[in-house]
């Protein structure tokens, strides 16, 4: 937000006690001086650093509330009647308290605070909630079943008038309350906004189970998780049916994180051909082998192959999202980390020692069973021998690079010197987890793939 002032005004404010107020007739705001003219406190560190430094927003004098509100939990002055005004041309931030719409007016106003001049603009708010849309899928969560979940859409959200022609849907992964589901998408939706995307947004959100990621992988429902996984994949096929048979003309672009991709994979393996344009996989919790049969092995990781020799599993990942391709017209693509300690650690372990879940799975004899009924139950369900008996034979493709039968490389989020995603748990959702001038490669990159032009 600009505000110019002449030389005449300049010297009333300077010498004279007259005032510079804000006053809004809509929405509550909040003002803080801007470091600098422009956007570009959004893509340069230098810029953004000095309009953030310690925990809160840089003021010289003071931060401005229209209206006045309660004191901020930084403890900045609040003075809506009196903004610093020290140029010719002054700028200021602003970020919505409330949704609406109205005038922001600014008033010249004497020593006793009659406004002689003012000038105005229109002001739109909006509640970020109303600007993407949230698909909720419920499925029934025994194991296994039959049934097929449903999905519904969470009121609220209003389309833009000026929205173009493409649908990102976004599938968070495993461990997200649903705050953090929230939160994710809402990060990502931002993001991609600010990157020039003025297509829907869709926060597609399936029941996974939390947990600390300091307790072992089958006390954290991991496994649990990804068999509802595979069923939620059910619900987003039909979710994708839905679109292409109500609005025929839309391109609709997939990213999933982490054990999403389960989510997204099944459901292509449902769909039909057309009912997504483009799909990029991000740290995928999804074994390489699920993408390529790899008839000769390369693939092959060799701690999960040498625990076969020892303790054997069925190969029933292998192949199982290899259809894909068909429904796309072309490969997916793979954002990875080969450090993601999500994969180095996690998924390694959990595959090593809980596959079979022990002890209520087993294997023997080329049969698998659940061992709680009685007698002991024959496991034949696809999803339930992936999800708690078969050992994939190879790692994560979250950690694969290079292509992988459908998959095709994409973005190394370790080896970019922006990114430079590493080791660390915050790692495995960097592109949520950190600032978003370091993630503006990332995102670049989402828009290059879906072949929607990025901006910055």
């Amino acid at each position: 937000m600009e505000i110019d002032v002449d030389a005449a005004t300049l010297e009333l404010i300077t010498n004279y006690n007259y005032k510079v107020a804000l006053v809004s007739t809509g929405p509550q705001l909040n003002v803080f001086p801007a470091y600098e003219a422009g956007s570009t406190y959004l893509t340069d560190t230098n810029t953004a650093n000095h309009q953030y430094v310690g925990g809160s927003v840089v003021c010289d004098v003071s931060c401005y509330y229209v209206p006045a509100d309660p004191p901020s939990p930084y403890g900045i002055a609040q003075d809506l009647n009196n903004l610093t005004i020290t140029n010719l041309q002054n700028y200021f931030l602003f970020e919505g308290k409330s949704a609406g719409t109205g005038q922001l007016r600014v008033e010249i106003r004497n020593p006793v605070g009659m406004a002689v001049s003012n000038d105005t603009a229109k002001i739109e708010i909006k509640d970020i909630k109303s600007m993407y849309q949230r698909v909720v899928a419920t499925i029934d969560t025994s194991i296994p079943n039959n049934t097929i979940g449903s999905w519904t859409l969470v009121p609220g959200f209003v389309p833009s008038p000026d929205e173009t022609a493409h649908y990102i849907v976004h599938v968070h992964g495993w461990n997200n309350s649903v705050w953090q589901k929230t939160c994710y998408a809402e990060t990502m939706f931002k993001r991609l906004y600010w990157q020039g995307y003025n297509g829907r947004f869709v926060a597609f959100q399936w029941p996974t189970y939390t947990t600390s990621w300091l307790l072992p992988p089958s006390a954290g429902h991991y496994n649990k998780s990804e068999y509802q996984a595979f069923k939620s994949g059910e619900v987003l096929a039909d979710y994708l049916d839905q679109i292409y048979q109500f609005s025929p003309g839309i391109a609709v672009h997939l990213c999933a994180h982490s054990q999403g991709n389960i989510v997204v994979g099944e459901a292509l393996t449902l769909a039909a051909p057309g009912r997504a344009t483009h799909y990029v996989l991000t740290e995928a919790a999804v074994p390489a082998h699920c993408y390529d049969v790899d008839p000769t092995g390369v693939l092959d990781f060799g701690e999960f192959t040498q625990k076969e020799l020892e303790d054997p599993t069925p190969d029933t990942y292998r192949g199982s999202f290899t259809s894909i391709e068909t429904v796309l017209g072309k490969k997916a693509v793979n954002f990875y980390n080969p450090l993601d300690p999500a994969f180095t650690v996690w998924f390694r372990l959990n595959q090593l020692n809980f596959k079979p879940d022990r002890p209520t799975y087993y294997y023997d004899m080329g049969r698998a069973y659940y061992s709680p009924s009685m007698p002991d139950r024959e496991v034949t369900d696809p999803f339930e021998l992936m999800s708690h008996v078969a050992r994939p034979r190879s790692h994560a493709i979250a950690v694969t690079p290079g292509m992988v039968g459908v998959v095709e490389e994409g973005l190394n989020l370790h080896n970019n010197e922006t990114l430079n995603f590493g080791s660390q748990i915050i790692d495995h959702s960097g592109q949520c987890n950190y600032d978003f001038i370091r993630t503006i490669p990332f995102y670049h990159e989402l828009m290059r793939q879906f072949e929607l032009g990025p901006r910055l």
